[in-house]
């Protein structure tokens, strides 16, 4: 039988923390022989090596420039409307793909929906005739709440519905239990581009490599940003300290210094083709010392690819990135004392007591 589960529209950090591992054990405890189709954005094979086949959104929905956070303040009455049409057009995309070959659905993963969420991911579940499965989906998720089987957007949509803001509809969390985990490993692809570039680079420097997620958002909560000054000081300290090679991460809309120009010491991948840039950024993690991170869910990458792990953040956020989204245990250090916006001398001399160690 064929299996379709997707497409994925939801933020990177959930992608990591709550779905592929989800997928990968059904793949491995219940479709091992059955053929599973996985659709995300641009590049995330990476992700799913287990899967027989990988989609992309299609350019049509990916121009529309949706934020992947799905939160409420990234979208406003006047477009509630246009949204939701452009998420049927999507499902109808898929289903139209799809239907000259027998295939079934996964829809009724939990979505998120209390407080101001519009849903993490947009995905389908339904398996026909497939007991084990069944009993699997139903009792998966032990949080609150109730599953929703139906079109994310028939739920929220509706400005009037009573329940918009009660909360019924969490659940958001699966358990680490009920996932499958690896170690996330760059394909050839992506090590060959990486090669290809440190030829270019002095074996002196390759010494120390460390990659830097820069995080910036500006639609939702730019108040986690530490500021683009105090990355460029950070910046200028390791190279003063190091001389070393820094390969900035992250997305073009999603990371500072997207513009800036390699050096000796800089190698920029944060504007490479969505195509390969995840695979790009998990060969570069592979030979990297340490890994360092704003408060976002791109920590979760690095941690996946057990790469040492070196970021700040609030101290009420330890457990969950430390342990709960850490179902490798794999070395962080996760620096609090000063929430998200630790001076700069004083994230350096932490950064460098972690080295040490």
């Amino acid at each position: 039988m064929r299996y379709f589960a997707g497409p994925f529209i939801g933020e990177f950090g959930w992608e990591l923390c709550y779905w592929q591992g989800w997928l990968r054990k059904i793949k491995k405890d219940f479709l091992p022989k059955d053929e599973l189709i996985i659709c995300s954005y641009p590049g995330r094979y990476p992700l799913y090596e287990f899967a027989d086949k990988f989609l992309e959104l299609p350019q049509w929905f990916l121009n529309k420039k949706y934020s992947q956070r799905g939160y409420l303040l990234d979208f406003n009455e006047n477009n509630f409307l246009e949204v939701k049409k452009d998420l049927i057009d999507l499902l109808d995309y898929y289903k139209n793909y799809l239907k000259e070959q027998k295939t079934n659905f996964i829809f009724n993963y939990p979505q998120k929906k209390g407080g101001n969420f519009l849903g993490r991911a947009l995905n389908f579940i339904k398996y026909k005739n497939y007991y084990d499965i069944n009993d699997f989906l139903k009792n998966c998720n032990t949080n609150s709440g109730n599953l929703i089987s139906e079109t994310l957007f028939d739920h929220v949509m509706n400005s009037d519905d009573p329940e918009f803001y009660s909360g019924k509809y969490q659940s958001p969390y699966n358990r680490n239990d009920i996932q499958t985990w690896k170690i996330l490993s760059p394909t050839h692809i992506g090590i060959n581009i990486r090669d290809k570039i440190l030829a270019k680079y002095n074996d002196a420097n390759k010494e120390n490599i460390f990659t830097l997620f820069p995080r910036k958002r500006s639609i939702r909560r730019p108040d986690k940003n530490w500021a683009e000054k105090n990355w460029l000081d950070f910046i200028n300290k390791l190279i003063e300290k190091f001389d070393p090679i820094i390969v900035l991460c992250g997305s073009p809309d999603g990371a500072y210094f997207a513009e800036m120009q390699n050096t000796k010491n800089i190698i920029n991948i944060i504007k490479t083709e969505s195509s390969v840039s995840l695979d790009l950024q998990l060969a570069f993690l592979k030979v990297s010392k340490v890994a360092i991170h704003g408060r976002s869910g791109s920590c979760y990458l690095s941690m996946l690819a057990n790469c040492k792990t070196f970021m700040a953040g609030p101290k009420k956020d330890t457990q969950r990135i430390c342990k709960h989204d850490n179902p490798l245990n794999s070395d962080i250090c996760y620096f609090t004392d000063y929430g998200i916006d630790p001076p700069v001398e004083k994230f350096f001399d932490k950064f460098m007591e972690y080295l040490k160690k």
